[in-house]
């Protein structure tokens, strides 16, 4: 994983490789915080398929669609 900016909270942009499905894919994403210190929500840019974004909420990963 490289953080490309930021690194703490909001407008921290990341650039990592996971493996789906088989295939690794590189993925670019930037994190918002909709609810200061409360809920984190990372979205996923560039993508050719979409993935869904997913949130963070008091330490608990939720699926945001």
């Amino acid at each position: 994983m490289e953080v490309e900016e930021g690194g703490v909270g909001s407008g921290t942009i990341v650039n990592f490789t996971m493996r789906l499905l088989g295939q690794t894919q590189a993925l670019h994403s930037i994190i918002t915080e909709p609810e200061p210190g409360r809920l984190l929500v990372e979205t996923y840019i560039k993508l050719r398929s979409p993935l869904p974004s997913w949130s963070c909420r008091s330490g608990m990963a939720i699926r945001a669609g």
